[in-house]
């Protein structure tokens, strides 16, 4: 009858609308500065800032280096535990980090991150990642044992040294 079907239409445009709300909300998220679950900076983000970030030490001649952080073991860890990872990660670095450095979702967020170092020179690297294992022992491992993380780190502007007279 008619009811029925204005009833049917009624539902079919407010499942619509919620449906457009809900991808509406999710490009938002994308688009966002900070991961609002983790407090990280979004993967979004992170090219902008890593150009940035290589052309000012291009420009004012400090180094830029980027450690990666993967989560090498998801499967091993419970949905509870997974969606923990990232909100440890952020504890963590917020210990190692100086107010420079900037901690970023990467290119599998939740499971991998970027720590965006400026004025770091690749042979401090060895004492960012000795603070940085210790910093996950005290707040990642502590919370989640059974996690297991590779790191990675690279150069992305090497300084030039001054011209000596």
């Amino acid at each position: 009858n008619v009811s029925s079907v204005e009833n049917f239409k009624a539902l079919c445009e407010w499942a619509g609308a919620s449906y457009d709300l809900a991808n509406r909300l999710q490009s938002a998220r994308a688009d966002s500065v900070v991961n609002q679950d983790s407090n990280l900076f979004s993967y979004g983000f992170f090219p902008r800032q890593v150009a940035l970030m290589t052309n000012l030490g291009r420009r004012l001649n400090f180094e830029v280096s980027l450690m990666i952080v993967r989560l090498e073991n998801p499967d091993a860890l419970n949905l509870d535990e997974q969606r923990k990872i990232p909100i440890l990660i952020n504890d963590a670095t917020r210990v190692v980090m100086r107010n420079t450095d900037m901690a970023f979702d990467y290119e599998t967020p939740g499971f991998e991150f970027a720590l965006l170092l400026p004025a770091t020179p690749s042979e401090n690297m060895s004492f960012v990642l000795k603070k940085f294992d210790q910093a996950l022992e005290q707040h990642v491992y502590s919370v989640v044992p059974r996690a297991r993380f590779s790191t990675t780190t690279q150069t992305l502007y090497k300084a030039k040294k001054p011209k000596e007279d």
